[in-house]
């Protein structure tokens, strides 16, 4: 807005005129933003589950953002910034006087800071293929160091519980089966984290028979472990406890 001031336009052109400048890739950047976040919606299961309260509101903030940056912000900004030849409020001198004497520092800074910019944009419009050939080296450095970061849809959390599984030879009794249950309770209870222990012989096969009732293997057993709680402990769930 300030460049179409300085060419002679009234605060309402200009920012008419900018406004009309920059919707366009405000919108699509906007747009591209939300696409990314919509197939959270659609993904099913337990990812959409834990992914739809949020994905929502950020796609409501990006589209409210994009309503006030073509509608509240240009109105604004005709109101604020005013051409030189327009007259400007009393209050408004107060105000700019205040505000540049407050962060003339800031200001300072910030015109090191578009003068370095213009500088670089400046060479970079002038050497357009050694920008281009430093983009490719950051790009393939990049995608060289990508596998060292590693990736995972959720981050391994220490919930404090943990489940173990038993299973004897095939055959084995379940007065046997019993007594390894037992001894491999005990062995659990033997950790300093573990709090206690809860215990069930015999799990229903995958597959049933013809009538769908799964018949109960007497050679298994799966166990439920409670840990004390995490201040209490040096070791997480994920750690061997061996």
């Amino acid at each position: 807005m300030h460049a179409k001031l300085g060419h002679g336009r009234s605060s309402r052109e200009a920012a008419v005129e900018g406004t009309r400048e920059v919707i366009l890739p405000i919108a699509a950047a906007t747009g591209v933003m939300v696409l990314a976040l919509l197939p959270l919606l659609a993904s099913g299961v337990i990812t959409q589950i834990m992914f739809v309260g949020q994905v929502s509101p950020i796609v409501f903030a990006l589209a409210a953002s994009l309503v006030v940056s073509v509608t509240l912000t240009p109105l604004l900004a005709a109101y604020l910034f005013k051409s030189p030849g327009q007259p400007v409020a009393p209050w408004r001198n107060r105000l700019d006087r205040s505000v540049e004497y407050a962060v003339t520092p800031t200001r300072r800074a910030l015109a090191g800071l578009e003068a370095g910019y213009r500088t670089s944009l400046r060479w970079s419009l002038r050497n357009v293929g050694a920008v281009l050939a430093i983009a490719a080296v950051l790009t393939y450095a990049a995608v060289q160091l990508a596998s060292l970061i590693g990736s995972e849809m959720m981050p391994l959390a220490d919930t404090g519980q943990a489940s173990a599984y038993l299973e004897a030879s095939p055959g084995t009794s379940f007065a046997a089966t019993s007594q390894k249950a037992k001894a491999f309770e005990q062995i659990l209870l033997a950790q300093p984290e573990v709090q206690r222990v809860s215990g069930e012989i015999g799990e229903p096969t995958a597959s049933g028979y013809v009538t769908g009732t799964a018949m109960g293997t007497v050679n298994s057993a799966s166990y439920l472990i409670t840990f004390a709680p995490k201040e209490a402990r040096t070791r997480t769930i994920w750690q061997n406890h061996g």
